[in-house]
């Protein structure tokens, strides 16, 4: 592991090496904060010292002992390689004289030690963790040995050093394999992105990223998919291990604020006085321990005044190792005797204190004053009152609009435990509506509430107690929930008659939107078009990283669709409709990019027949035209339409756009007629528009169908239609061009196969290698991974301007005319590193 977290430290280990030829009598520091790697770089560096023929003594940390015994007793560790008589005389003499004590002539006499050791050869005395004084390492620089010291922040070292090495963090790419081997696998895409948001200036820290992953994989809070480990209950914070220096370095008492501020979420400096009152400190220490936290960069202080933790990982520490809701509770309650302000409405929203009948109407008050400029704060403060006994049925108005703010903000989790049973029936339709939601968003609902909502569920479609009019829009009217059957039924025409009863335009082009979302079971999508700002998707949750899924599919960023699609499969729930097709969008994914075998893992937990069959279908022939098998998947195909009889299924049109290109490559007209005929009757126009344009062969609406697909931004679709284009076209070449640089930008080298058929070959590369720096290679690596300018420089440690001056010259060097063409030049493996 030491050698491992040497990766990313080449530059100061050739420095290192280099500098015992340089001139005599060096002393050089390494800098660097605990865990950045210093004991394996200054290992290495032994390592090749001695490779080179220098000897190496090895100072261990002094740890308050004599510092000057100990670099004798070093000095005798390795006598066999540095020693001789003369060397062995001056050691025994220099013993006796310090057996008494501080002996006025033992620098000298240490100098004198280090002279004759130098006469002989090259030397290095390395101090990992230095902590003996620069006087006694400048026993062995004077006489012309090199010293190299590690420390963290060392003054007087630092001041009398001749040359300083920082150790800052670690670059990713260096990083990334050191987190596989502590996780025991290959990482998903996500979790070095939830590592770095935790862990802050710490994420290029080996040390601290190592033990955390390595944390993580004991806890169990890495799950295998496939063939990578994801994040299992992503939405809980990732911690720092025990153990950490962090944490040991704030000590007792400042780990004991920590995670009273982390609990709290911030804290106002003003009311320092009653929290050291509540943890029992004396005022003026605990002001001490206040500032010294914020001089470490462990506490952050706001201008106004208030006080929060960081980075997150340490926040999440201190209140994992010192659980302090009671003191939160406390120090709440105290604030609230003497005076109430939003400032103590939001304490008490974190520290969620018992309250009386007169807080919780002060608490709903303030939460009132703020819902329409501030919902995220005024829905937890809303929950905070509405949590308290008998609350709820007291203040129904409150009741009303925080279930309509739970909605509005995607704030699902802040839904008390309430037995809507105990409520007045006029709340009872809301509650159902927005407990409904939470299942949906967040696949849990509270104990309490599962004896009725279960009963209630089942009479969705009964009419339901009417809504008092407490404020002008409900959560959801019954017409409304209506609506959103149908579209997530995909039934377009059954959306346009429900609207008409109730009187609301829905726009066509919204009308289609609503059935192609419903179509893919994205319920998040629905509920957007339907409710528009009365609805927000949650940051995590099923729901949300299923819409995430299909947007970045559609985007061509299928490398985090993957990651999408990982991370619902480590989640418990996988037989809802968006699990299912979240698996078989990652098996169209893999087979589009030639991974077969895993392509067929994501498809076979996904069942056979039901209201899924036509997609499950759609991912089965993929494989196979891949395979080149296309009489077999046509016949797969005829099979699915006699068993549905014409009756419409999620996918369908996706699956005979494919069909028909199988029937085309199969030579089997009489299928591919039928195919036409049953698209024909789908409601997606760009659908039947391709599909016309293949079996007709017809150039025009081929070229139109491509231009509608490029509008919408949809890249499967885009593929689909270039390559129908690129097979009816008289000049394939532009067409094929367009198609391989999407299929180059999405990784997508499968499909290369499906293009290079006879008369439909793919463009040919120019000629030629151009040769490339490392760096230069280094920046295409990383725009093939998506990243913006700004991204690849921080991560290369250059400014962006040097960034876009590569791409500057790139462009002339080679050819390429924007960074798609340079993507895909280079999987054309057009680029090679210099001789």
């Amino acid at each position: 592991m030491a050698r491992d977290r040497l990766r990313g430290r080449r530059t100061e280990l050739a420095a290192l090496r280099a500098a015992v030829r340089g001139d005599r009598g060096r002393l050089v520091v390494v800098r660097g904060a605990a865990g950045t790697g210093k004991t394996a770089l200054l290992r290495a560096a032994a390592a090749a010292w001695q490779a080179d023929g220098a000897r190496v003594i090895r100072l261990p940390p002094a740890d308050g002992a004599d510092p000057v015994r100990l670099l004798v007793d070093a000095v005798r560790a390795e006598f066999e390689q540095v020693g001789d008589a003369v060397v062995a005389e001056r050691i025994a003499t220099l013993t006796r004289r310090c057996e008494t004590g501080p002996c006025p002539t033992a620098f000298p006499a240490l100098t004198a030690i280090f002279d004759r050791i130098g006469r002989t050869g090259p030397t290095v005395l390395v101090a990992d963790d230095a902590d003996a004084p620069a006087a006694v390492l400048g026993a062995a620089r004077r006489p012309g040995c090199l010293v190299v010291a590690a420390c963290r922040d060392a003054p007087e070292l630092l001041a009398a050093a001749d040359e300083v090495l920082e150790l800052g963090p670690l670059p990713e790419a260096d990083l990334a394999p050191l987190l596989a081997r502590a996780a025991g696998g290959l990482l998903d895409e996500a979790v070095p992105q939830a590592l770095a948001a935790a862990l802050g200036p710490l994420a290029g820290n080996p040390g601290a990223a190592i033990a955390t992953v390595a944390e993580l994989r004991r806890r169990g809070r890495l799950v295998r998919v496939g063939d990578r480990l994801c994040l299992a209950d992503p939405v809980r914070p990732i911690a720092l291990p025990p153990g950490h220096d962090l944490p040991a370095r704030a000590g007792e008492a400042g780990l004991r604020l920590l995670a009273v501020v982390s609990a709290l979420g911030s804290l106002r400096i003003d009311d320092l006085p009653v929290l050291a009152e509540v943890l029992g400190e004396r005022l003026d220490p605990c002001g001490r321990l206040v500032d010294r936290l914020v001089e470490a960069g462990m506490l952050t202080a706001a201008p106004d005044g208030s006080l929060t933790c960081e980075p997150p990982a340490l926040a999440a520490a201190a209140v994992e190792q010192v659980p302090v809701h009671a003191e939160c509770a406390e120090f709440t309650r105290r604030l609230l005797a003497g005076n109430r302000t939003r400032v103590l409405a939001e304490y008490a929203s974190r520290a969620r204190p018992p309250l009386d009948p007169g807080e919780v109407s002060w608490l709903v008050a303030e939460a009132d004053a703020i819902a329409a400029r501030e919902p995220g704060r005024a829905v937890r403060w809303y929950a905070a009152a509405l949590e308290q006994p008998g609350a709820a049925a007291a203040q129904p108005a409150a009741l009303a609009e925080f279930l309509r703010l739970v909605v509005a903000t995607g704030r699902y989790e802040l839904l008390p435990d309430l037995d809507a049973a105990a409520l007045p029936a006029e709340l009872r339709h809301d509650l159902l509506v927005a407990q409904l939601l939470a299942v949906a968003h967040l696949g849990s609902l509270p104990p309490n509430a599962k004896r009725w909502w279960f009963a209630a569920v089942a009479r969705i479609g009964e009419r339901l107690p009417p809504v008092r009019q407490l404020r002008a829009q409900p959560v959801l009217s019954p017409g409304e929930l209506t609506l959103l059957g149908h579209a997530l039924l995909g039934d377009r025409d059954g959306c346009a008659r429900t609207a008409a009863r109730l009187r609301r335009r829905i726009a066509p082009e919204t009308l289609d939107a609503l059935a192609e979302a419903g179509n893919f079971a994205d319920l998040a999508t629905v509920l957007e078009l339907l409710l528009g700002p009365r609805y927000r998707v949650p940051s995590h949750g099923p729901v949300a990283v299923y819409q995430r899924l299909l947007a970045q599919y559609r985007a061509g960023d299928w490398t985090s669709a993957l990651s999408a699609a990982r991370e619902l499969a480590a989640g418990n729930e996988t037989d809802s409709a968006g699990h299912q097709i979240a698996h078989l969008i990652a098996a169209e994914i893999c087979t589009a990019r030639g991974q077969l075998t895993a392509a067929r893992r994501w498809l076979d937990p996904v069942p056979e027949g039901g209201a899924l069959e036509a997609m499950r279908v759609w991912g089965e022939v993929g494989l196979l035209l891949h395979l080149g098998e296309y009489r077999e998947a046509v016949g797969i195909v005829q099979r699915l339409l006699d068993r549905l009889a014409g009756r419409s299924r999620y996918g369908l049109d996706q699956l005979l756009r494919r069909a028909l290109v199988l029937a085309h490559r199969a030579g089997d007209t009489a299928a591919a007629q039928r195919f036409l005929a049953e698209l024909e009757r789908q409601p997606r126009s760009l659908a039947v528009l391709q599909g016309r344009a293949f079996a007709h062969r017809d150039p025009v609406l081929a070229a139109e169908a491509a231009d509608l697909a490029r509008a919408r931004g949809d890249v499967p679709d885009q593929l689909v239609a270039l390559l129908v284009a690129a097979e009816i076209a008289e000049d394939p070449e532009p067409v094929l061009r367009e198609a391989h640089e999407l299929v180059d930008r999405c990784g997508a080298v499968g499909l290369r196969r499906i293009f290079q058929r006879p008369g439909l070959s793919a463009p040919q590369p120019r000629a030629g290698r151009t040769e490339l720096s490392e760096t230069e290679l280094r920046i295409i690596e990383l725009l093939r991974e998506g990243y913006t300018n700004r991204r690849v420089a921080s991560l290369l440690g250059v400014t962006v301007k040097t960034v876009e001056n590569h791409l500057t010259r790139l462009f002339a060097r080679t050819g390429c005319r924007s960074r798609v063409e340079l993507v895909a030049a280079s999987l054309q493996g057009r680029f090679g590193p210099a001789a």
